[in-house]
């Protein structure tokens, strides 16, 4: 999953939207969020922020080759990642 994927997946899981999303961050334009997430290039700063308004945190960790992962999980892949 993709960065603006996974970011839209945590507003959704939380009934949450764009424009909360673009106040939370203290953006001056509501469609500052959805800039972000079309381009794709959401900085790990941002996402750490974004991370800690869903009580999520961000880990590195080895990637897992097989079995399932824990429920509620997310992987974030990089540009051009295929798994």
């Amino acid at each position: 999953m993709k960065q603006p994927e996974a970011i839209e997946k945590l507003l959704k899981d939380n009934n949450k939207n764009k424009v909360w999303l673009a106040e939370q961050l203290g953006y001056t334009r509501p469609n500052g969020v959805s800039q972000m997430l079309k381009r794709g290039n959401v900085t790990v700063d941002t996402l750490y922020r974004i991370c800690e308004l869903f009580d999520y945190e961000i880990t590195i960790q080895p990637s897992r080759r097989a079995g399932a992962r824990p429920n509620g999980q997310i992987v974030i892949e990089g540009k051009g990642a295929e798994r």
